[in-house]
């Protein structure tokens, strides 16, 4: 598991072959996907109502920026956002932004009360990977109508 080989890294002292193993291991996220479900209040969450797309972005300084855009065109009222597997890997997820006929809307997933999490440990809007199928649950503010797109722009670590 790479989360047990950085802490063995770490704990020796060898900082160049952290940096290279951390490099290589945010690299391998970039082809990784990334879901977001919606649902009204009583829907379920299912493949019909879901985008996959890939986390991609672009290595900077040893983390990995990037920005996602699910396409919904919706009414909804709960967001799933399941976020790559990895153990130890964190996602600070910068920017939450909700796209309707009437404008854009930002959610802040700093002080958002989440409805759940899973396989995620949160501090403010970073989430760190601590299980499988991590996931983080949503309720959208009462003024989301119809949802054309959710944007997402975050960093990787």
């Amino acid at each position: 598991e790479a989360g047990a080989a950085l802490a063995v890294l770490a704990a020796a002292g060898r900082d160049r072959d952290l940096t290279l193993l951390r490099g290589a291991r945010l690299d391998g996220l970039r082809g990784s996907k990334t879901q977001l479900y919606w649902r009204k209040p009583k829907g379920k969450f299912s493949a019909p109502h879901s985008a996959a797309v890939q986390l991609g972005g672009e290595l900077v300084e040893g983390t990995l920026e990037f920005e996602l855009e699910f396409p919904i065109d919706r009414r909804i009222s709960q967001v799933r956002l399941d976020l790559p597997e990895g153990l130890g890997v964190s996602y600070e997820l910068i920017e939450v932004e909700l796209r309707t006929a009437e404008g854009a809307t930002l959610l802040d997933l700093a002080t958002a009360e989440l409805e759940k999490l899973h396989g995620l440990e949160r501090e403010g809007a970073t989430f760190k990977v601590t299980g499988s199928d991590p996931w983080l649950l949503v309720d959208l503010p009462q003024t989301a109508l119809v949802v054309e797109q959710l944007r997402v722009r975050g960093v990787a670590r």
